[in-house]
């Protein structure tokens, strides 16, 4: 190596010798002095040797610039560098430290000057840094260490250090070390390695797989699921893990991924032992050291599916129990039918089909909109409501009196009411004809103990005035008069056989034509043309002894209709309510007495007869009013609301008109 450098030199000499021969080539050549060298050659050789040195100088300051260049490389370089250097003594001085390990301390280079390096280590700390150091001066080998720095402001930050022990000129020794501040570097594998615990121990399912099906990791619960090792687990493909029949949609869930960056779909996996279960999955495409792959998260529907299928049991035998049950049930959402039972629908002549999708209002008489609009309201709210009756109408129109009851369910699984109706019109039927039974009896009680005991007053009174005057005349007649209001007193006692069923037969639907017949058979027409123009087939609510009130009517016109030639029963309907018609072409009845003819005790028999009729007609919340003209015949009409009558052909329904 040193004859290398030699030889070198040799060619550098040679070299400038050449350029300086060339140089002075180039001078003037003076005249040779006589003797020896000539003073030219002298000359010649002093501004060779001349050049020479100008060279040699040129060739030391590009060196020289050169190398200050590279010094300052090398110190910017040594001073910027994103590491701390330090150069300590064997007792872990510092003697030297770039700006960067400065940077690091927190402390001026100047001040750093003979610091020991170990101030800076935590106490808690020495453990790792004092064998280090010990390590490092016994060593001639790299050493490194992780512990954590304290800067001059007290903050901590993680370090790593490498060092190496330098051998000095004079036979000592340094250590050379440098310091990285790898905090952001340990906050990012903590944050990694808790990303990681999170995945592996998710209760979810979480694999990565490539486009060809390879499995490149799966958590703990994956392995979990399928039953498998981990190290059995990463050896399979996607195909062994999944069902017969998902397995010929892998392709087709995979381009499906390609073209939207995800997808979520059902599958069936299977386990080690060959069982199967489903899996809900979610994927997407992911980076995965720099090539795409497919990350999915599953969830096992093991039990949801088993919940799914006790639900639908449950549901269908619930659906089985309310087709079958008598009760009218329905369910609906804010007013709209969801279900309808076979029983609530043939009640209203509708199908279910017909029903569901519905609103609950279209099978309700408007009269109950409010409460029923009411009740739902209570009820979405959170409120107890309790039973209440709403009257509901069929297809043809017809009423049926209900008492609601209803509970808040989960049907398909969101909110919704559950209702149950149950059809009283019967029972209310029954109420009304107790109610009407009470009314007869009171009607009979108090007109037979007044008339009674008027007439009684009066035979008292006859006989007193007999046994009192000595003139057999007087006394004949007061006997006579007697007699006559005993007579009445048997009138009395026999009209109140017209009510002996009274509580035993109740209201009901009756065919008004042939009721009418019947009536004017029990009455003597003699002269009276009679006619019955009611149509068949109509029918009224009312309570059977209706017939006597009709035969009253008829009565009337034989006896008060002076020269009266026919009578005849007919009808007609406004939009409210049906009229029964009875009338004659007799004398009619005075304007003064229209009202007075319905009090008990004014006319000319007994004083009863339209007044009971009056009565009988309002116990089934029927009415009677005489709109005759004077002169012109007696005109009686019956007043018959709606809900009160009806045609069971239903050709015509009660609203529309009849002819």
């Amino acid at each position: 190596m040193v004859g290398t450098r030699k030889k070198e030199k040799n060619e550098e000499k040679k070299q400038l010798r050449t350029s300086a021969e060339s140089l002075i080539s180039q001078l003037p050549d003076p005249s040779p002095e006589p003797g020896g060298k000539s003073l030219l050659e002298v000359i010649h050789e002093l501004r060779v040797h001349q050049i020479e040195l100008e060279i040699q100088n040129e060739e030391l300051k590009r060196t020289q610039k050169e190398l200050e260049l590279s010094r300052d490389r090398y110190q910017n370089l040594y001073d910027f560098t994103p590491a701390g250097y330090f150069t300590l003594t064997d007792k872990a001085l510092i003697t030297d430290v770039n700006l960067s390990g400065a940077a690091l301390l927190g402390v001026v280079r100047l001040k750093l000057k003979n610091a020991r390096f170990r101030k800076f280590v935590p106490p808690n700390q020495y453990y790792i840094w004092d064998p280090f150091f010990l390590s490092l001066l016994g060593r001639n080998e790299k050493q490194n260490c992780i512990l954590r720095i304290k800067r001059s402001d007290g903050t901590l930050f993680d370090a790593r250090i490498e060092g190496l022990r330098v051998e000095t000129d004079v036979g000592g020794f340094v250590a050379r070390i440098i310091v990285q501040d790898i905090s952001d570097q340990r906050e990012a594998a903590e944050k990694i390695r808790i990303l990681a615990d999170i995945a592996d121990n998710a209760p979810a399912s979480i694999t990565v797989h490539d486009f060809d099906g390879n499995i490149l990791y799966a958590n703990e619960e994956t392995f979990r699921l399928h039953g498998s090792s981990r190290e059995e687990f990463l050896t399979l493909k996607l195909s062994d893990i999944n069902g017969s029949e998902s397995k010929l949609h892998i392709e087709e869930r995979m381009q499906k991924i390609l073209e939207s960056g995800g997808a979520e779909f059902e599958v069936i996996h299977l386990r080690r032992d060959g069982s199967s279960f489903p899996l809900l999955v979610h994927a997407k495409i992911i980076p995965w050291y720099g090539r795409p792959a497919l990350l999915s998260i599953a969830t096992d529907l093991t039990e949801q599916k088993r919940v799914e299928q006790i639900r639908t049991e449950s549901e269908e035998r619930f659906r089985g129990l309310i087709r079958d049950i008598p009760d009218y049930i329905l369910v609906h959402r804010k007013g709209i039918i969801l279900f309808v039972n076979p029983a609530a629908a043939g009640a209203l002549n509708y199908t279910p089909e017909e029903m569901v999708g519905a609103s609950v209002l279209d099978f309700v008489i408007p009269e109950s909109h409010p409460i029923v609009m009411v009740k739902m309201q209570e009820r979405e709210s959170g409120k107890e409501v309790p039973p209440f009756e709403i009257t509901v109408r069929t297809k043809e129109e017809k009423p049926r009196i209900t008492e609601v009851r209803g509970t808040p369910i989960q049907y398909e699984g969101e909110p919704a009411s559950l209702i149950v109706l149950n059809d009283i019109t019967e029972r209310k039927h029954a109420e009304e004809a107790l109610h009407e039974a009470v009314q007869k009896l009171h009607l009979l009680t108090g007109l037979t103990r007044h008339d009674i005991l008027n007439q009684l007053t009066v035979v008292q009174l006859f006989h007193e005035m007999a046994l009192e005057t000595e003139d057999m005349k007087k006394v004949y007649e007061y006997i006579a008069s007697a007699k006559e209001t005993s007579e009445q007193i048997e009138a009395t006692i026999g009209f109140t056989r017209i009510y002996q069923d009274f509580g035993t037969v109740s209201s009901r639907w009756l065919q008004v034509h042939p009721v009418v017949d019947s009536a004017s058979i029990e009455v003597t027409l003699g002269k009276i043309r009679f006619q019955n123009r009611i149509p068949q087939g109509l029918e009224i609510y009312a309570d059977p002894i209706i017939s006597k009130a009709f035969s009253t009517l008829i009565e009337n016109c034989i006896r008060h209709g002076g020269d009266a030639e026919s009578l005849r029963f007919s009808c007609s309907q406004t939009e409210d309510f049906l009229n029964i018609i009875c009338e004659d072409d007799g004398i009619g009845i005075p304007s003064e007495e229209k009202e007075f003819i319905f009090q008990n005790g004014y006319g000319k028999h007994t004083g009863v007869g339209l007044f009971l009729a009056r009565e009988i007609l309002s116990i089934t919340g029927l009415s009677i009013r005489e709109c005759g003209v004077p002169g012109k015949g007696a005109r009686f009409e019956i007043k018959v609301p709606t809900g009160k009558f009806r045609r069971p052909d239903d050709e015509s329904r009660s609203d529309k008109k009849l002819r």
